[in-house]
């Protein structure tokens, strides 16, 4: 009740969009409180919903409505109906492939989300690379999504396992099999040294293709590893140098996202640092490493959208990604939408008192659980992503402050103000879910 009283009063109801979606995410709410059961459905059709899919269905709904409300108010891209159709239907093969419980289905969707994505590179792209940024999409994902293929086909033959559920009575599988697997969901995450294709697709996409693309896409990797962990616990020498590697790349993500000077790219990294050490938590084996999916997905889901869409509406007027030269443009904006900004950022980081505290410091647990020695490498990974958002504040507004002028434009829309606000409140209120986690 209290959730469903939250949305309401966060409601704008001069927009169609943002009310049918208030509405659906009331539905969503409502049921979760009044069912909370492990398993939520599951029959013979080969569908099953269970908590992190549940949760993960949560995260595509909100991403849908974030861009719903966008683009209701603010008119940034052509052929915005095709653009919202093109989004539910890729929002409807996520659900579908977190929802299903047949291991074949599953590769289905799993590939089959690449072509709206890619549509959407080059349909909306305003860059002239968008043809390449869509082809190391498909190279990539395809690339990777063989080896997953052959190794289902495998174990469906060998094993006779045909759904999620049985995984866990798949006896000792040869490593060769075990990273065919993982290489998959790695790439989809991404994890650096398999993430070259994330910032070629976010730079040359549109707005909505970011938001998109970084709050539900990256999602299915996550979705994949959290599946495979009763597998992946067959081999624990082949789980530590993989998770050593992750850990590294870790380091080096977090490091390039604080030398670079294109905002979209800068985001972009700093998705890649997030989503490594959710794939570093996941790979620990801890019973506690779904709870962590369910909120690090869920935050992840609502702050990296927030970030692109906000750093859209700086960056338009000067048609220049470059964070040092928006931030005449950043100057001009009112001083609520800039405390805003700073609260989307310090979300990113993972700043009480926002939700995404949690999720961060349960991962630091796991990884210090499983090995205390991974202290070192969290405490570099801190200090480098607050580095990297004192970057984000200081190169846009600190370096002129004083400056700012009364110039009309985007950023004083109230359209945008209604969207920053409501997904912030969205951010805050996300404790609501520890109750349920």
């Amino acid at each position: 009740m209290i959730t469903s009283l939250i949305f309401l009063v966060m409601a704008n109801l001069k927009s169609k969009y943002l009310c049918f979606t208030t509405i659906l995410l009331v539905l969503f709410f409502n049921f979760e409180e009044q069912f909370n059961v492990k398993l939520l459905f599951k029959n013979n059709t080969g569908y099953a919903i269970d908590k992190i899919s549940y949760f993960l269905g949560l995260t595509f709904l909100f991403v849908l409505w974030l861009i719903l409300v966008a683009c209701s108010i603010l008119n940034f891209e052509a052929n915005k109906l095709k653009m919202i159709l093109l989004g539910i239907f890729l929002s409807l093969i996520l659900f579908g492939t977190v929802s299903t419980n047949k291991l074949f289905l599953f590769f289905i969707f799993f590939e089959v989300s690449l072509v709206p994505m890619s549509l959407m590179i080059w349909g909306w792209g305003p860059g002239l690379k968008k043809i390449t940024a869509g082809f190391f999409l498909l190279m990539y994902t395809s690339i990777a999504g063989a080896p997953l293929l052959l190794n289902l086909l495998f174990i469906m033959s060998k094993f006779k396992i045909l759904t999620w559920g049985d995984l866990s009575g798949v006896a000792e599988v040869p490593v060769i099999f075990l990273y065919g697997l993982l290489v998959a969901f790695c790439v989809k995450l991404p994890v650096y040294m398999l993430h070259m294709w994330l910032p070629k697709a976010h730079v040359e996409a549109s707005t909505t293709g970011s938001m998109i693309l970084a709050g539900s896409l990256l999602k299915l990797g996550s979705f994949g590893l959290n599946r495979m962990i009763q597998v992946l616990m067959k081999s624990p020498l082949s789980l530590l140098i993989l998770l050593s590697t992750l850990l590294h790349g870790l380091l080096v993500a977090t490091y390039v996202a604080c030398m670079l000077a294109d905002g979209k790219t800068m985001i972009a990294m700093s998705s890649v640092s997030h989503m490594t050490i959710l794939a570093g938590s996941l790979l620990t084996g801890s019973f506690l490493v779904s709870q962590n999916n369910q909120m690090a997905s869920l935050t992840h889901g609502l702050v990296s959208p927030l970030m692109f869409f906000y750093f859209f509406c700086v960056y338009e007027p000067t048609k220049s990604r470059s964070v040092l030269l928006v931030k005449s443009t950043f100057l001009n904006t009112s001083h609520y939408l800039i405390l805003l900004w700073f609260f989307c950022v310090f979300s990113n980081m993972g700043c009480p008192p926002f939700f995404s505290f949690f999720p961060e410091m349960l991962s630091f647990f796991l990884l210090l659980q499983y090995s205390f020695s991974n202290w070192g490498i969290l405490m570099m990974f801190s200090l480098l992503m607050a580095g990297l958002s004192t970057l984000l504040i200081s190169r846009m507004y600190l370096a002129n402050a004083g400056k700012s002028s009364s110039k009309e434009g985007i950023l004083h829309s109230m359209g945008t103000m209604n969207v920053m606000a409501q997904s912030m409140a969205l951010m805050l209120g996300g404790w609501v879910f520890l109750k349920n986690s």
